[in-house]
């Protein structure tokens, strides 16, 4: 088998790969409200961990635009790190607002589904970032 067989066809295919597996907790947030609705789940729940999640990735995109200007590595690591609390804390609000708000299934809907979009965001990036390096190196 030739090495040209074994290579993606063009860096497109490559950047298209890193950025759906990069997006992978969009598509599960996606597929989540099928779940919600086929398995009697709380709405309330869905929406509630859906807004605080699409909330909390603007703030990471805006943070990452930010970063690109960044001047110095201490502004650079200050916006990393207000980005992580910030960001943790718009998730965590949105969960405990519903299960405050709403009752004690909405609260644990979202919160299962908030655990389910870390993981995947993680696993994402990590992901993202290894294919980054193969592609650099």
């Amino acid at each position: 088998m030739s090495t040209l067989a074994l290579e993606p066809s063009s860096g497109a295919d490559t950047g298209r790969s890193v950025a759906l597996v990069r997006n992978a907790d969009l598509a599960i947030l996606a597929l989540a409200l099928p779940v919600f609705l086929i398995a009697g789940l709380s709405i309330a729940g869905f929406l509630a961990s859906a807004a605080g999640w699409i909330v909390q990735r603007g703030v990471q995109h805006a943070t990452e635009t930010r970063l690109a200007r960044a001047p110095e590595r201490t502004t650079a690591l200050g916006l990393i790190g207000g980005s992580i609390v910030a960001r943790l804390w718009i998730v965590t609000l949105a969960v405990l607002l519903v299960g405050l708000l709403v009752d004690e299934e909405a609260g644990l809907a979202a919160a299962v589904l908030a655990a389910a979009l870390v993981t995947a965001s993680l696993a994402g990036e990590a992901a993202a970032r290894l294919a980054g390096s193969r592609e650099d190196g």
